[in-house]
């Protein structure tokens, strides 16, 4: 393989990483950003000074051959055993918010689960499933609330979490691999080469970032993240287009 030949194939396969990191970071940081502006009741008036997060567990990515649930777990602290009000929303394909209520006994000490069954027809722009969950203040046990964003793909061959799986993977390692073949063959690194692997340094550190931050459900700094990814791109292709020129 020759200098040439390598420096490009590393460019090639980095960029391929950097891509499917943009587009995951992007529809997570999409997704949690439309939560907010999506359901329309509010819950403010039945909140506590003492409201809690609640603990949910979502799936990140489903796909149309997925059948799977949203699962909330909610601790029951006090020493009486009470019947918990919990309700909720889940986006619907047809545009209408789909609602969920449950009333579960739980014992004093214990913590009871519910769990809230989604598949492709709870898509909303055919590419999230959107919920949000509210249990009302009972007796001692103060108010919680919880929401998330599952991304839905289209894919007819590959269940959720091998989708998921599949995608860091790639991230992952054609981002570091690219990095590896475009060292390897511009040793020492100076000029020109240096510049352009510091460029495509940054990017993978900033794109994990993005990955990261969507990932949390924080979509502010997702936001900010991937503003800064498309200045940088910008940037580096003014600048290295002035410098061939």
């Amino acid at each position: 393989m020759t200098s040439l030949f390598g420096r490009k194939i590393g460019i090639l396969i980095f960029g391929i990483g950097a891509l499917v990191g943009l587009f995951f970071a992007f529809l997570m940081t999409w997704g949690n950003f439309e939560l907010p502006f999506y359901f329309e009741r509010s819950y403010f008036s039945a909140q506590t000074p003492n409201q809690e997060k609640m603990d949910l567990n979502c799936p990140l990515v489903l796909t149309v051959i997925d059948d799977s649930s949203i699962k909330a777990l909610l601790p029951n602290t006090t020493d009486k055993t009470i019947n918990l009000n919990f309700q909720g929303e889940i986006s619907y394909l047809g545009g209408i918010e789909r609602q969920v209520e449950f009333k579960p006994e739980v014992q004093p000490g214990e913590t009871g689960e519910v769990e809230i069954k989604v598949n492709k027809e709870d898509r909303f722009y055919n590419l999230f499933i959107l919920a949000r969950f509210f249990q009302f203040p009972t007796y001692k046990t103060p108010s919680r609330i919880g929401s998330c964003a599952i991304i839905m793909l289209p894919f007819i061959n590959l269940t959720g979490n091998q989708t998921y799986g599949l995608s860091l993977g790639i991230i992952a390692l054609f981002m570091v691999g690219g990095l590896l073949i475009f060292s390897r063959n511009n040793k020492p690194l100076t000029g020109k080469n240096k510049r352009i692997f510091n460029a495509m340094l940054v990017m993978a550190v900033i794109i994990a970032g993005a990955v990261t931050a969507g990932i949390l459900g924080l979509w502010l700094l997702g936001l900010v993240l991937l503003v800064v990814i498309l200045l940088m791109l910008v940037a580096v292709l003014i600048y290295f287009g002035n410098n061939d020129r």
